[in-house]
């Protein structure tokens, strides 16, 4: 068993990819930062945010009238509106969703997702990646 765990180390040292399993928390970091490239500034990740928050509020409380078996009325709900010209990023969404939807579990295949998230949202800020993936 140790033979094939070192066989398979050495298969990924010789292509050049560590495993996120054996990689120090340092080096899984300076992959991540590797993958920042600036942040673009014109993009409204505080009106993304708010889309978010409302359709949370809005899942929640209707998951909770399904459990509780209660009917709370939507209409009752707060919620805020994004800026003025603000217009959803649908196709970028639609990529970061397929992107995790189509994939086996497993830690291996986790990083490589997230990596391969944050190499498509390189140009954007660090809470705009936050926010967009939350989305």
């Amino acid at each position: 068993m140790a033979s094939k765990l070192l066989l398979a180390t050495a298969k990924q040292a010789i292509n050049g990819e560590l495993s996120v399993l054996t990689m120090s928390d340092d080096q899984i970091m300076n992959q991540i930062y590797a993958t920042h490239v600036h942040a673009d500034e014109n993009f409204d990740a505080d009106s993304l945010f708010v889309v978010v928050e409302n359709v949370l509020k809005r899942a929640t409380l209707i998951v909770d009238n399904v459990v509780l078996g209660t009917e709370a009325h939507l209409g009752n709900l707060e919620e805020k509106a994004p800026k003025n010209g603000f217009s959803l990023p649908l196709c970028t969404l639609k990529q970061l969703s397929c992107e995790m939807a189509c994939k086996a579990p497993g830690e291996e295949i986790a990083h490589k997702t997230t990596m391969s998230i944050l190499n498509k949202l390189s140009s954007y800020s660090w809470d705009a990646k936050a926010v967009l993936t939350v989305a």
